[in-house]
């Protein structure tokens, strides 16, 4: 993430402005370069990105992840208006380790900043992509 990507900060919240949304989830995924300096640049970015919004009284939402740069939550903690996750979702089966992971994003993050969710199922057709997520037999109906 270089100065380039901080600079489109008032075009994304005037996209966000004209689209009618109440603000913009983050969710950046690097599969390389897990180091600090790369998380800081990232908070950086969100930082410019939730100014901008924030002016227009639009919010800044960031996904964060138990992985990777995503997981410095020390880093990231006042970067966004709130946080949310799907790691508690494909590690449904061990609760110990998402109830852990849960606790140190509300302890972290603030637990007024911290959004949860309820498991989902996989689509036909991902099933093997997603094996560790539970089997919740939704259905349309339902």
């Amino acid at each position: 993430l270089s100065g380039v990507a901080k600079s489109i900060a008032p075009n994304l919240a005037k996209i966000a402005k004209d689209s009618g949304v109440d603000g913009l989830l983050c969710d950046y995924e690097p599969d390389f370069n897990y180091t600090v300096e790369h998380a800081q640049k990232y908070a950086d970015f969100l930082s410019a990105v939730r100014k901008e919004l924030n002016g227009l009284d639009l919010e800044l939402g960031m996904d964060v992840a138990g992985w990777g740069i995503l997981d410095k939550f020390d880093i990231y903690a006042d970067v966004a208006d709130f946080f949310t996750s799907m790691s508690p979702t494909y590690n449904a089966g061990n609760l110990t380790r998402n109830r852990d992971f849960v606790g140190e994003m509300t302890r972290t993050l603030g637990s007024d900043k911290v959004k949860v969710g309820l498991g989902s199922s996989p689509a036909t057709g991902y099933e093997k992509n997603c094996a560790n997520m539970p089997t919740y037999n939704y259905t349309e109906s339902n």
